[in-house]
């Protein structure tokens, strides 16, 4: 696994999408674009952290030297959405400096054979209806799984989520571990990506609890959700079948 590759060309994932495409953010403006959006959410919006430490609109931190970073575009070539994968080294995984993790058992068991999830934002402008809340999409309690209108369907997290697997299989990546606050769990579980709490809930940008899924599970709670959707996420023909624009 590196976050270093060998070329700055953007990934475009083979991702069936009306409006959206889905990248791994290499060149450095198509980072930029993604700290940039992560600045308004994080910063300006949600004020997690504080806008003073950013001077240039990007919010970066240590960790982005070893991150593989993924966007979504819309039709407008713009970066609407952008979510990271934090490779396991050099740094120790930000959840294991922020989190309490109690089945320290199954984290010894995956240790340098992952990655965390993080830095999830959307634009604001696609979250625009009354109870779309972070993500693009209703996530409060007492929505059964499968009931969802067609419009409340989160096709940016989703597109987003579906690149950092076709590049976690890529990259021989086994396992996701995350830091995730109940609202985004729910969400995720109605569609299959079902995550295994392995600790309290602590303040982490909110509160958060730590979660870890392996590829195996995600393959098995998926296919069983969704099969249609594993099916989809599955490259034919390995890496070699993403495209550079």
């Amino acid at each position: 696994m590196s976050a270093h590759p060998a070329t700055d060309e953007n990934i475009v994932y083979p991702i069936a999408s009306d409006f959206f495409r889905f990248e791994q953010l290499r060149s450095p403006p198509s980072k930029r674009e993604a700290y940039a959006l992560r600045y308004d959410v994080y910063c300006l919006e949600r004020r997690f952290l504080d806008p003073a430490a950013y001077a240039d609109g990007l919010e970066t931190d240590e960790y982005d030297p070893q991150s593989i970073l993924f966007g979504a575009r819309d039709r407008h070539d713009e970066i609407i959405g952008t979510i990271r994968l934090v490779l396991d080294t050099p740094l120790p995984l930000p959840v294991f400096a922020k989190c309490v993790i109690t089945d320290q058992a199954a984290v010894d068991a995956l240790r340098g054979k992952g990655a965390e999830i993080s830095r999830l934002a959307i634009a604001r402008h696609y979250r625009r209806r009354r109870h779309d809340g972070a993500y693009g999409m209703n996530v409060g309690p007492g929505t059964a799984p499968g009931t969802e209108r067609r419009s409340n369907r989160p096709e940016i997290v989703l597109g987003l989520i579906q690149a950092m697997y076709m590049c976690s299989l890529a990259e021989n990546i086994t396992y996701w571990f995350a830091a995730m606050e109940r609202p985004l769990i729910r969400m995720l579980a109605r569609l299959g990506f079902i995550f295994r709490r392995i600790g309290p809930e602590t303040d982490y940008y909110g509160p958060v609890a730590p979660y870890v899924m392996t590829m195996e599970e995600f393959n098995e709670n998926l296919g069983r959700v969704n099969p249609e959707l594993l099916a989809s996420m599955t490259p034919k023909d390995g890496a070699g079948s993403f495209s550079h624009p």
